[in-house]
């Protein structure tokens, strides 16, 4: 039939009849496996794969094939070795990672690629072992960077300080009209109610060189703390004064307090400014200073610069989680609130340590000036006990002198106001 149309021109339709289609299943499935091509020393064979299949399984399906173990077998794209089919994690990586396509020819590498490739993996695993012992290092000193951070509360609620005190050394620092830091050791304690108290203000020896206050008092420290102890008082913060100005703190202040501070030995140490505010009134401003203030003070880590609002530190610091040798100040100090407090010691004598002032002179004329007063209440003065701490024994005669002020003991006072005298020169 198809003859005869052909003879007579016409067209011849031929029709291909093939088997029942598959189920729908089988049809996916062939859109899904792949055949691989894998040539060895053997020649060539085939193994089926999925892309989704793992790394780790399409090795142990070759191994299989070629007979060569798993540990031992290396494949390549090509046959030199160059692109070879590896990875960090084989049950993690997927064949689909590597881009394979269905009919791809694997190489198997022989004995002597696979040394070299072995010698590479095992010196990658030896700079991957360097790498995590230097990443390790690295933490760890990271570790030990201090991230600041501003501290919530302070470890008091308060300063009270004694009027006839702080008076006292704000009407001198207005004489010097704040040109020279003047510095001062507040001594008292601490109430039931977290407020640090303060009694009386001594000022050690200092010098005021470039702008900067140097304290320089070493060898009368101990009796200031013997004649406040003989008071059951302590050491509890510094006060220091400044000119106007628009920052709180300088770095030198902050570096200064830090020092007084880890002296003291003293948690509660409180900070206390005096300085002229904007209407030009002396106004006073209470501090604490941060923990972590405190534990870069312990690892010198301030160093001197030209910043006035940030402290530059030796080492890298994390403020704000970014990396920094300059914190601001703000992050070193919490506010305390000032109150007023009349205490039962006077700052009537002069006040030790000041430019300009004879001690010996002053001794005379204030035995002169309080001659009629009961010598008890002459005695309840910690700058008086000072000076007469240069006459009389530290450790038993000042000891009985607080006693006879703090008891009124009028018998007692009359005995030392007459060695007192005599030691001023006024009886003979």
């Amino acid at each position: 039939a198809n003859k005869s149309a052909l003879a007579r021109g016409g067209l011849c339709f031929s029709f291909l009849f093939v088997e029942e289609p598959r189920r729908l299943e089988d049809l996916l499935l062939l859109a899904v496996v792949m055949l691989l091509r894998v040539r060895s020393r053997g020649g060539v064979c085939r193994v089926r794969a999925e892309p989704s299949e793992s790394l780790s399984a399409l090795l142990h399906k070759v191994s299989a094939e070629v007979s060569v173990p798993v540990e031992q077998l290396v494949l390549s794209r090509d046959p030199q070795g160059k692109q070879l089919i590896t990875a960090a994690d084989p049950d993690r990586a997927t064949l689909e990672n590597f881009r394979f396509e269905h009919g791809d020819m694997i190489h198997v590498q022989n004995s002597d690629v696979r040394e070299i490739v072995d010698e590479k993996a095992q010196a990658v695993v030896r700079a991957n072992s360097a790498a995590r012992a230097k990443f390790s290092e690295l933490l760890k000193e990271d570790e030990k960077r201090l991230r600041i951070k501003h501290q919530d509360e302070p470890h008091v609620s308060g300063v009270a300080v004694d009027m006839e005190a702080a008076n006292e050394f704000q009407q001198f620092t207005k004489s010097l009209a704040f040109s020279q830091k003047r510095v001062g050791l507040l001594y008292g304690g601490v109430e039931k109610s977290g407020i640090v108290r303060v009694d009386f203000i001594y000022e050690p020896e200092q010098e005021f060189i470039e702008g900067k206050t140097v304290v320089v008092d070493a060898e009368s420290r101990p009796t200031v703390d013997k004649i406040a102890s003989s008071f059951g008082l302590s050491w509890v913060g510094v006060v220091f004064c400044h000119d106007a100005r628009e920052e709180t703190f300088l770095p030198d202040e902050i570096a200064l307090c830090s020092s007084l501070h880890m002296q003291s030995e003293n948690e509660n140490f409180v900070c206390v400014k005096v300085f002229p505010n904007e209407e030009g009134q002396i106004a006073m401003e209470g501090f604490q200073l941060s923990d972590q203030c405190k534990e870069l003070a312990s690892q010198e880590a301030f160093v001197d610069s030209e910043l006035r609002d940030r402290v530059k530190t030796k080492t890298t610091v994390y403020v704000e989680q970014k990396e920094t040798d300059e914190v601001p100040v703000e992050f070193l100090l919490m506010t305390l609130p000032i109150h007023p407090y009349t205490s039962p010691l006077h700052t009537r004598f002069v006040v030790e340590n000041r430019p300009g002032i004879d001690p010996a002179t002053e001794f005379r004329s204030f035995l002169v000036a309080t001659n009629a007063e009961p010598f008890a209440a002459v005695l309840a003065d910690f700058h008086f006990l000072f000076m007469l701490s240069k006459f009389f024994d530290v450790d038993s005669d000042i000891p009985a002198m607080v006693k006879t002020a703090m008891e009124g003991d009028a018998e007692a006072a009359d005995n030392f106001k007459s060695l007192a005298r005599l030691y001023a020169g006024l009886d003979g």
